[in-house]
Order: structure tokens, then C-alpha cells, then sequence
């Protein structure tokens, strides 16, 4: 193991290359070091594994505040380091590269660089990842100039190991020059626009050869109107797609006979009476069934699909049909006649 910690290195005139210059190491721990006016980098790690930088002040050099080159790195954590006017803070092209810290993360600041890089993630899938897909509560200051990047996902960068997707990586917890995206994720246009102009990504080309930084999302206009719809929307009810998540908790109650609403007994499914067909299991009886709700005599007879559903969320059961043809035109009039209170 290699432990490099409390260092002030470069600070009255400008050094060679690299502040730190780790090859082909194994249990490295950077920590406390102060780096500065270095020519290239000041830290660069190549062909190196299980690396914690920790806690350091990388500022005022040449390329990078961090380089970790090559295709040869492993795991590489890093944890409150703070980034200083270096024309890109940090360069992964390749490791595992675990950013993901909520309580401990690093700040990417620029004053004097004209058009800054945060994070640039430039290598093959099979060599470098994100640990978590996330960039953890990075906090990134001084990107306000146009051509200025929070992140950038290089061609060819963070995608599936198989299929070449881009990977959807969350920035949902960093800030970018004071704004901190809302756990919801819904922006306004003016918002995403902004950040979206400061961060190259998958979106940024017709060919998707790179990962996504998610930072939110504008809801779009106008609304589903039926339950067709929905379905036809959301697939087969898989329970989640993108942004939404739909959880049915239960169907309305069977009243028993004896009044009161009661769970899916037995006693209650053997209460529901065949509201249409012929009662018996022949073509021309199947034939003749029509969309209607159970038989149940305490069932309130309701004309709205509306007036069903708030029912059902009080407990109270209720008869309905759609009245044989279960299409878009009966499902708007279903759903546009509600009399009764909304959900």
C-alpha cells in the first residue's frame, strides 16, 4: 500500500508534469495534499486500483486537477477534494470511479478559466464506470460562461457494457452554480435549458453514443384522458415506466349481504351474480355478455364511470356498464359526466 498525505507541493512556481504521479499501484491513499502550478496534472493515476483521494486541494494546474489515464485503472473514490481553477477538474478514462458521496463531496470551482470542464469522462464502457450511475452532491462553481461544461460524457462513454445504450447517470443531488435540481425532478424550461446547455450527453447528438445526466425533467402538456388510455400508455401495467409509478393498493370492497364493506372473502366473491349473459358456458351466452359491474343488490346504480370511482374510494360499491361498446367515445362520455366529488 501507498499512503500520500499532508504534501504541499507546487505553491511558489510552476513543477513538471504531475504533482503526484501514480503508476501501477495498489491501496492508495491521497489525503490532506495541497497541489498546485503543476504543468499537467495535479494528481495522475495510471494502471492503478483500490485509490481513495480524499480531502485535497488540486488547484491552478496546467490540464487537470485529477488524470486518471489510460484504459488500466480500477476503483478510484473520491471524497471533499476541492478542484480549483484548473481547466478541467477531473479526467476519467478509465476505473470505477465512485463520486456518489451525499456527505462528503467535492467542489469543482473556477475563477479564472474561461470555459471550464468539471467532470470528463472519456473511455470504453468495459473500462469505465460510475459507481452507483450517480455524481453524488458534486458541487460545481464559476460554469456561467457559454462553452463552459458541469460534465461532459465523451463519445462512446458511460454506456451499457452490452446492448451500447446510454446509461442514465443522476445529477439530481449535485448543485450547479447555486441550483440544486428539486428531488422531484420537475423544472422549468428556462431551468433544464440552462443546465442542459452546460453539460454534453447523450442528448447532445442524433447518434446516442454516450451517457445522460438526468437533472430533471419539464412535465408535458395535457392529460390522459381514460382508462384506455392510460393502459395503452403505460404498457401492461408493469407497475412503473420513466417517471411515473402507479401502485394499485386494492379494488373496491364486496358488500356482503348483511350490509358493511367487507375484504375478498369467499363469502363475498360467491355473492357477485352474473349481471349479463345466458348463465351458461355456450357460444351464443358469450356471445351475448356485456360489460357490467356484479349483481350485488346494495350496489348504488351509477351513469359515470366518475361517479363509480369516487364511490369505490369511500367504500361504497356501485353498478356500472359501459353499455357494450367499450371504446374511446363511451369511455369520454363515461369519464366527462362525473356529478360526484373528485378523488
Amino acid at each position: 500500500s501507498i499512503t500520500i498525505t499532508n504534501n504541499i507541493i507546487g505553491q511558489s512556481s510552476t513543477i513538471g508534469d504531475d504533482g503526484v504521479d501514480v503508476d501501477g499501484s495498489e491501496n492508495v491513499q491521497l489525503s490532506g495534499n495541497v497541489i498546485s502550478n503543476a504543468s499537467q496534472a495535479g494528481i495522475e493515476l495510471t494502471n492503478s486500483n483500490a485509490v481513495n483521494v480524499v480531502n485535497n486541494t488540486l488547484s491552478n494546474n496546467g490540464q487537470f486537477g485529477l488524470l486518471a489515464a489510460g484504459s488500466g485503472n480500477g476503483s478510484i473514490v473520491l471524497q471533499r477534494n476541492q478542484l480549483i481553477n484548473n481547466p478541467v477538474g477531473a479526467r476519467f478514462e478509465s476505473g470505477q470511479i465512485d463520486i456518489s458521496s451525499l456527505i462528503n463531496p467535492n467542489t469543482i470551482t473556477n475563477t479564472t478559466v474561461a470555459t471550464p470542464v468539471g467532470l470528463q469522462f472519456d473511455g470504453a464502457p468495459n473500462n469505465l464506470s460510475i459507481v452507483g450511475q450517480t455524481i453524488g452532491a458534486t458541487t460545481f462553481d464559476g460554469f456561467a460562461n457559454i462553452g463552459s461544461f458541469y460534465v461532459r460524457f465523451e463519445d462512446g462513454s458511460i454506456l451499457d457494457t452490452f446492448t451500447g445504450a446510454p446509461l442514465l447517470i443522476n445529477g439530481l443531488d449535485a448543485t450547479f452554480d447555486g441550483f440544486t435540481p428539486p428531488a422531484s425532478g420537475i423544472l422549468t424550461q428556462a431551468e433544464l435549458d440552462a443546465l442542459e446547455s452546460r453539460i454534453y450527453d447523450a442528448d447532445d447528438s442524433i447518434v446516442n453514443g454516450r451517457g445522460q445526466l438526468f437533472v430533471g425533467f419539464v412535465p408535458e402538456s395535457g392529460s390522459i384522458e381514460n382508462i384506455e388510455d392510460f393502459f395503452n400508455t403505460y404498457g401492461a401495467f408493469a407497475g412503473a415506466n420513466g417517471n411515473i409509478q402507479v401502485t394499485i393498493a386494492r379494488l373496491p370492497y364486496i358488500q356482503q349481504p348483511t350490509g358493511g364493506a367487507q375484504p375478498f372473502s369467499a363469502a363475498g366473491l360467491n355473492n357477485i351474480a352474473p349481471a349479463a349473459g345466458e348463465g351458461e358456458n355456450t357460444a351464443e351466452g358469450l356471445a351475448g355478455i356485456e360489460p357490467a359491474a356484479g349483481g350485488d343488490e346494495n350496489a348504488e346504480e351509477v351513469s359515470c364511470w366518475g361517479d363509480a370511482a369516487s364511490n369505490a374510494s369511500g367504500g361504497q360499491a356501485s353498478s356500472f356498464s359501459f353499455g357494450g361498446a367499450f371504446g374511446d367515445e363511451s369511455l369520454a362520455q363515461a369519464a366527462g359526466c362525473n356529478t360526484a366529488s373528485a378523488l
